[in-house]
């Protein structure tokens, strides 16, 4: 499924969730990042996305679109613990002869990019790593060297659910908008996705009651279940608590996410002004009321 860019712009967007925009996070956003909360998801994240088994899907499906649309320098703006920006690394000469020409990693969490750092020096891996708020990229375009401060990046990542992080309809536009920037004029491509908070919302009450109720396939991004069991704890219209629980040693952790509806995403993407939206359900073209995630290609053109 695709969409278009509107001829005339849309009215001017409203939040279900009003926050403040300030520096350094929103309110909502602090158990979720340099956190006692955010070391304990950093030490289980691995267990729970079991890298190997995500990238099945997951790396095959970057790599198959990168190489279609000739994306050689690449922005990973949610590095986590790495495993999307080194699996590029070690298989970008899978699409380019001589691999991707530059990949830079940008993790806010000190705890999720100390192990990011470590498995890139263990691998040998040439992976650039920043650490800078999404919302004042602006700022630091110059940082990213000369062939990105002149052309930008052909592709930017967003994956794994990250822009959930962002309560404020400002703080949204402000960082797609960023993201947009960074991007080349000519084709450059934004890759993001979101969960399919639609059905969690629509059975709010039944996966409240026993979070046994909670479906979620594990087949894709968060592949692990079988080691860390995820549910939601609290689900409002402008509020989801997940909380993630490893099985083993019994370590739980929490992310506080605002949960978007599927066409409330797809309006912020266009009003943000990309020209095509391609859209794919568990990496499958079009839209499933059954998915587990929504995966979103934006593609920015020089009218933008």
């Amino acid at each position: 499924m695709e969409y278009k860019k509107p001829e005339r712009a849309q009215g001017k967007c409203t939040s279900r969730k009003k926050a403040p925009f300030g520096p350094p996070m929103q309110p909502e956003m602090s158990s979720n990042i340099n956190s006692e909360n955010s070391r304990v998801l950093a030490e289980i994240w691995d267990d729970l996305i079991c890298p190997k088994k995500r990238l099945e899907t997951h790396g095959r499906f970057l790599l198959k679109k990168l190489g279609w649309n000739n994306c050689s320098s690449i922005f990973d703006a949610c590095l986590g613990t790495g495993a999307d920006a080194l699996y590029l690394l070690e298989h970008g000469h899978e699409v380019f002869t001589q691999g991707f020409d530059r990949i830079v990693g940008n993790e806010i969490d000190a705890h999720f990019r100390s192990i990011a750092l470590a498995k890139a020096r263990e691998k040998g891996a040439d992976l650039a790593i920043t650490a800078y708020d999404w919302r004042e990229l602006g700022k630091y375009r110059d940082n990213f060297g000369s062939m990105v401060t002149t052309l930008g990046f052909d592709a930017i990542l967003c994956m794994g659910n990250s822009l959930t992080y962002m309560f404020s309809r400002e703080d949204q536009m402000r960082v797609l908008g960023n993201f947009k920037a960074l991007l080349k004029e000519q084709n450059g491509l934004l890759f993001i996705d979101t969960r399919n908070y639609d059905y969690m919302r629509r059975h709010r009450n039944e996966i409240l009651s026993d979070r046994k109720n909670f479906r979620y396939s594990s087949k894709y991004v968060y592949c692990g279940t079988d080691r860390v069991s995820i549910a939601p704890v609290k689900i409002s219209d402008d509020e989801l608590v997940m909380e993630y629980v490893h099985l083993h040693s019994g370590k739980v952790g929490y992310l506080t996410l605002y949960p978007f509806g599927t066409s409330e995403f797809v309006d912020l993407l266009l009003k943000t002004g990309f020209s095509e939206i391609k859209v794919f359900s568990d990496y499958v073209p079009g839209i499933r009321r059954d998915a587990d995630f929504y995966q979103f290609i934006c593609v920015k053109s020089p009218a933008d």
